[in-house]
């Protein structure tokens, strides 16, 4: 099975799906052309496009798709389904790069035994290549992807609850080194006055996912939805290697 086959049909609900059944033997082991290397890759959400533009599924032999391997994403007492009712469901689109799947997970509001995870998995066969647990919840519909700069990276990043942002070493699924404090930069630093309390931090996030720009990691803003005085909603950028602030733009002079 190749890797883009995979991509179009990634849904994220208790498991992955998939595998057509094609029948037709190995593929040929000729030398990819870069576009499409490109296509076998899915490195950012949306990857530009709202649909995926593959050819290898077809309204002739979509009937024939059959579940290729599961990925159980909970750890509590509903390992099939561990995220039961609405509050529960959520959308996060997977990355596919280099040959390896990448997905984050939210914990569970009523199973405190799930937690928040990010993954890398084998795109054949849903074998965990490694698995890093947040100390916080991951919110939103993914992770962004930075290829680095030469010197420092691959890494993966997310922004958690809480006014917090992490990178995630791809290789290792490590805290990226030299990223804010182990990894972590506090963004909810910057966004409060005199008028905002600590206790608005529980509501303050940055949406996921970021936007990667060059070396520059770009985030709008939640603030909540409690009555004013609220957190600052600006829009900002950070070094994707320092996680500093490089630039704020406020929306509300």
């Amino acid at each position: 099975m190749t890797i883009r086959r995979l991509v179009l049909l990634l849904a994220v609900s208790a498991g992955f799906l998939v595998s057509p059944m094609w029948g037709q033997g190995p593929a040929p082991k000729s030398v990819p052309t870069r576009a499409q290397r490109l296509a076998d890759q899915w490195p950012n959400y949306q990857n530009n496009s709202n649909f995926s533009p593959l050819t290898q599924i077809t309204p002739q032999n979509v009937s024939k798709l059959a579940q290729a391997w599961t990925f159980h994403y909970g750890g509590g007492s509903l390992p099939e389904f561990p995220f039961v009712g609405l509050d529960n469901r959520f959308e996060v689109q997977p990355l596919l790069i280099g040959g390896v799947l990448y997905i984050s997970t939210p914990t569970s509001a009523q199973d405190p035994n799930v937690k928040s995870t990010v993954t890398a998995l084998e795109p054949e066969t849903g074998k965990v290549l490694w698995q890093y647990t947040s100390p916080r919840n991951i919110h939103g519909r993914g992770l962004a992807y930075w290829k680095g700069n030469g010197t420092v990276g691959p890494r993966l990043y997310f922004a958690t609850d809480k006014g917090y942002m992490m990178a995630l070493d791809i290789r290792t699924g490590e805290p990226a080194h030299g990223f804010g404090n182990n990894g972590e930069v506090d963004v909810y630093v910057g966004v409060t006055s005199e008028k905002v309390p600590e206790s608005r931090r529980d509501t303050f996030t940055i949406p996921n996912p970021l936007t990667v720009y060059k070396n520059l990691l770009i985030s709008g803003a939640r603030p909540g939805e409690q009555p004013p005085p609220q957190p600052r909603g600006d829009i900002r950028a950070w070094d994707a290697v320092t996680g500093k602030l490089v630039w704020d733009f406020h929306v509300i002079p």
